[in-house]
């Protein structure tokens, strides 16, 4: 028995104790807040805490059709657990730290929304209401050879690219594209990789308002949810004739790569994978505009935003290079107990020096194919 029309064909059988779980848990909290399916508006829709190593592959199945419904687990068991004992080989007592102060979302009663404007327009990225956390952020440089994108969510590469054109954009898909296809092969045993998109950042230019520059982000969120995951690797598996695909294990990857070096100011922070729980993720509307329409968006697509919890461990390289690149996961189909997706964000560096360098990167954004 499968799911017809579904991303993935997935044997509702082989997950029927979990489905029979979660429609469980699911009715006893709308009986509890008197609440039905059928009027849970976008305002309540606040997926409960799973834990991002959860098998999923039916709910995914489900949701890439649906908007979330409410989910609220009411026991508790070693994969619905939490924190350190789950960051397989990593201690963080032994590693250096700064305290920084993270951008959270508050968390929400009402729908969240995120507009991004072109920087040519002047006008500010608006975001759901945010605060400011102190936590520590560790430098993960000593253990980088024990960061697997699976387990943590991310994974640090060496890699001294041949390309120096980052601010040409037919360049950048004519050169580093393939260049990268490359390179996330080999570090992850791919079978096909579709890269689709890109983002250059650095303030500078983007408060001068180049075409095609952005300023760093400085907000925690992950770029797709269980909904638009799916969603986004079908409409990529499909623009690029490549639905024969339509059956492999699939993942939307990111490569993150400084342009210049040391990244000092604003660097990437992500936040491991096993200290996350699916509660600390807010499911956002976000909107994107181009600069002849700031009224009617031109795009329109799903994102989390990610909101504060005490068992969160980040984690940034010191002084990052341009011949060293960060993997980063944001989805994944597979429902076998790997990393899903993780939170991440650029952060303001307490210990960058006044002579710094303002940040250069470039972030591809691609659907990678598995044997």
């Amino acid at each position: 028995m499968s799911i017809k029309n579904s991303l993935y064909q997935v044997s509702l059988e082989r997950s029927k104790g979990l489905v029979d779980y979660l429609i469980g848990a699911q009715n006893a909290l709308l009986r509890e807040r008197n609440w039905s399916v059928q009027n849970i508006g976008p305002s309540q829709r606040n997926p409960g805490p799973i834990t991002s190593a959860l098998p999923i592959g039916t709910v995914l199945a489900k949701l890439a059709s649906r908007p979330l419904t409410v989910l609220n687990w009411r026991q508790t068991s070693k994969i619905l657990t939490y924190g350190d004992e789950l960051m397989q080989s990593v201690k963080v007592s032994d590693l250096p730290y700064v305290v920084a102060e993270m951008s959270y979302t508050k968390p929400l009663e009402g729908e969240a929304l995120v507009r991004v404007f072109p920087p040519a327009s002047g006008r500010k990225t608006e975001s759901p209401p945010r605060e400011r956390i102190s936590v520590p952020v560790y430098d993960c440089r000593p253990i980088v050879d024990r960061l697997d994108l699976d387990e943590a969510g991310f994974q640090v590469l060496k890699h001294r690219s041949s390309f120096n054109y980052f601010y040409d954009p037919e360049k950048v898909k004519n050169t580093y594209y393939p260049e990268s296809v490359q390179l996330i092969k080999e570090a992850t045993g791919a079978l096909k990789v579709f890269v689709f998109d890109h983002n250059i950042r650095n303030q500078p230019r983007s408060d001068e308002g180049e075409i095609g520059v952005r300023e760093p982000v400085d907000g925690a969120h992950n770029d797709y949810t269980l909904s638009s995951g799916p969603r986004r690797i079908r409409e990529i598996l499909e623009d690029n004739n490549a639905l024969e695909y339509i059956d492999h294990r699939a993942a939307l990857i990111n490569l993150w790569r400084p342009i210049v070096g040391p990244v000092q100011d604003f660097p990437l922070a992500v936040c491991h994978a096993r200290t996350t729980k699916l509660a600390d993720f807010i499911p956002t509307r976000i909107q994107h505009y181009l600069e002849d329409n700031l009224e009617t968006p031109s795009l329109t697509g799903e994102i989390y935003s990610f909101q504060h919890s005490d068992a969160h461990r980040w984690f940034a390289v010191s002084d990052m290079q341009p011949d060293e690149a960060i993997l980063l996961k944001c989805f994944d189909i597979a429902d076998d107990g790997r990393a899903i997706f993780t939170g991440h964000t650029g952060y303001r560096n307490p210990a960058c020096p006044p002579n710094f360098k303002p940040r250069e990167s470039i972030e591809l954004r691609t659907v990678v194919v598995f044997p």
